[in-house]
């Protein structure tokens, strides 16, 4: 009986001495769990490769390449830390795990086929070149890691302790701290790249009341007090073939001044990968909107550019370009008019006292020029151009309204179920009819704005198919003559102004100044034609260009142009159809053409420009558009253009 006793005894304690030298796997004190699998992420002691069957222990064992997770790694649970292996010159320098081509071409293993002791191996001296788990990148760094393969956005990777134990791979910083497959997310393939495609932004600009209003009166005392028709920033952005992107804005607003422009135009080249020169930034020019100069408007100004942008980048379809032109009747007019003694007047320049106008002193363009871009995915977008300045409110009205644009918007909208984009014309000398100064008339600027959107709709179905093609740009810094005011205009001009000051009024200043200066905002114009001068400049600065899709064309025109000239400029261009795009990139005074500087007129005296100007910038134009033409050839794209006219005009 003692000696079965002690017989037991000592087989206990063989047992006990084998179960205490027996390896054990050690479960990695950095584990996750990853759709309820543990996955030995930091598995400091996995020298048995929980999924290699029968590989700790086997001097030689090839049965580990049969171990579908290193199927090119003959030797790779390599046990490196395992001292039965010692022996095992194949595996204790596991040549074949230092460039395991097995793992590190496995991009698209997303668990390494349930090699889950690998993920960590934190003992394998001879993963130190194992470029398998540096460069798995559908493993997002985590090459055992079953389930891991696929979690783009798995932050535990981040600190992948069973990597960074690995002292083979410890200095493998693409998985200890991959903040780069933390959240791998590819930039999605546009599945229309290579087509031509359209898409639409908008954003409301409408700020808060008590902003001034700008236009008409003091802005510093004409606050809003409330909305008419909420204001909006519109954005058009049209991809050709070639993946050269344009867009077109246009904002509810006043004007831009051209810094402000400039620095917006900056930022959303660079943020969305577009050449500064492919943007053009327009205005409506209505006037009961806040100056997006003012430091209280002007955030909320840029925020609606941007976002409008980014909407319309974001919303490209393929699409087909449809286009046209119908006429609108009595809608627009010139504001020059000829009286019965054969002078003229015009918004407070000359005097009609006891006459009566019998004409105006041009002809209107009442052209409304449309574009239709049907999508194969999506609402239409309907682009229109026409010319009037949005006047149809007193200057003791104040409330925010985009005027007669506002309204034709929301009427294009409802009746086409489209997106619809107002740009402005050269609309320098012309008032829609809901405004007639010298009977101080205001018509339904509602209705008006109905009236056009009607000639537009009638028109629809008669619009013509067009090549879309290829964009090209030309881009001109055109440099202009300040006109040099004599002494004598200036003596008059004060004269003038010294006489409105004492109460006289326009009639008896005009008498007083030898009828040399015929309007209030003479003072104004030639102060700055002086400072000009002062400054030692005498110049002056635009940025033109000219864009091309297939055949349409747009052009920019940064000053108020009067409709005469932009009508010159559309007759001129070799295009299907040509958009002049009024106060675009910036803005300036008024660009007066013949005959109103000979005529005269209050434009004349508030802007910088010799005679001539408006005609030699016709011109100008008629070239770039000409140039854009030759598909392809627009070489060099940005040039500069010095005036030939004499600064004494």
């Amino acid at each position: 009986m003692k000696k079965m006793l002690a017989l037991l005894l000592c087989v206990v304690m063989v047992v006990s001495l084998f179960a205490a030298c027996a390896p054990s796997e050690s479960v990695g004190t950095g584990d996750t769990s990853i759709g309820g699998d543990t996955v030995d992420t930091g598995d400091t002691g996995d020298t048995g490769d929980t999924g290699d069957t029968g590989d700790t222990g086997d001097t030689g064992d090839t049965g580990d390449s049969g171990n579908t997770g290193n199927t090119g790694n003959t030797g790779d649970s390599g046990d490196s830390g395992n001292t039965g292996d010692s022996g095992n010159t194949g595996d204790s320098g596991n040549t074949g795990d230092s460039g395991n081509t097995g793992d590190s071409g496995n991009s698209g293993n997303t668990g390494d086929s349930g090699n889950t002791g690998n993920s960590g191996n934190t003992g394998n001296t001879g993963n130190s070149g194992n470029t398998g788990n540096s460069g798995n990148a559908g493993n997002s760094g985590n090459t055992g890691n079953t389930g891991d393969s696929g979690n783009a956005g798995n932050t535990g990777n981040t600190g992948n302790t069973g990597n960074s134990g690995n002292t083979g791979n410890s200095g493998n910083t693409g998985n200890s701290g991959n903040t780069g497959n933390s959240g791998n997310t590819e930039t999605p393939v546009d599945p229309y790249k290579g087509k031509f495609r359209v898409g639409f932004g908008r954003a409301d600009i409408t700020p808060a009341l008590g902003i001034g209003l700008a236009g008409m009166g003091d802005e510093s005392t004409r606050l809003a007090t409330g909305v008419e028709t909420r204001l909006y920033t519109t954005c058009i952005a049209i991809t050709d073939e070639n993946e050269n992107t344009v867009l077109l804005m246009s904002s509810d607003s006043i004007r831009t001044e051209p810094w402000l422009t400039d620095q917006m135009r900056a930022v959303l080249a660079n943020m969305l990968s577009i050449p500064r020169e492919n943007i053009i930034s327009s205005t409506t020019h209505s006037h009961n909107t806040p100056n997006p100069n003012n430091e209280q408007y002007s955030n909320t100004f840029q925020r609606g550019c941007q976002d409008a942008a980014k909407q319309a980048m974001a919303d490209r379809k393929p699409a087909e370009m449809y286009t046209g032109t119908t006429y609108s009747d009595g809608l627009n007019f010139v504001r020059h008019y000829l009286l019965s003694d054969g002078t003229y007047y015009g918004d407070g320049y000359g005097d009609k006292t006891g006459k009566t106008i019998v004409g105006h002193e041009t002809q209107v363009d009442n052209a409304v020029q449309i574009i239709k871009f049907t999508r194969s995915e999506g609402k239409d977008i309907v682009l229109m151009n026409w010319r009037a300045h949005p006047i149809a409110l007193k200057e003791n009205y104040t409330k925010y309204s985009a005027g007669y644009i506002g309204h034709c918007r929301t009427e294009m909208e409802s009746t086409l179920d489209c997106h619809f984009a107002y740009f402005q014309g050269a609309s320098g000398n012309v008032r829609d009819e809901s405004y007639i100064r010298e009977e101080q008339k205001f018509i339904n600027m509602a209705d008006q704005g109905k009236k056009l959107a009607k000639c537009a709709i009638d028109y629809m179905d008669q619009l013509k198919k067009v090549n879309t093609g290829l964009v090209e740009v030309k881009t001109v810094n055109y440099k202009g003559n300040v006109r040099v005011d004599s002494q004598e205009y200036i003596n008059a001009a004060n004269t003038f102004k010294a006489m409105i000051d004492a109460g006289k009024t326009t009639a008896q200043a005009i008498a007083a100044a030898n009828g040399l200066c015929n309007c209030p905002t003479a003072v104004s114009g030639i102060t700055m034609r002086q400072n000009a001068y002062a400054s030692g400049k005498g110049k002056f600065t635009m940025e033109l260009a000219a864009i091309s899709i297939g055949d349409v064309a747009f052009i920019s025109v940064p000053y108020e142009m009067f409709d005469n000239s932009g009508a010159q400029i559309k007759e001129g261009s070799p295009y299907e159809q040509t958009f002049v795009l009024y106060l675009s990139n910036g803005r300036g005074k008024y660009i007066p053409s013949e005959p109103a500087y000979t005529n005269g007129c209050y434009e004349k005296e508030q802007g910088y420009f010799v005679k001539g100007t408006a005609e030699e910038l016709v011109s100008v134009y008629v070239d770039m558009l000409k140039e854009t033409k030759k598909a392809g050839a627009v070489n060099p794209k940005i040039t500069t253009f010095d005036s030939k006219l004499p600064n004494d005009t």
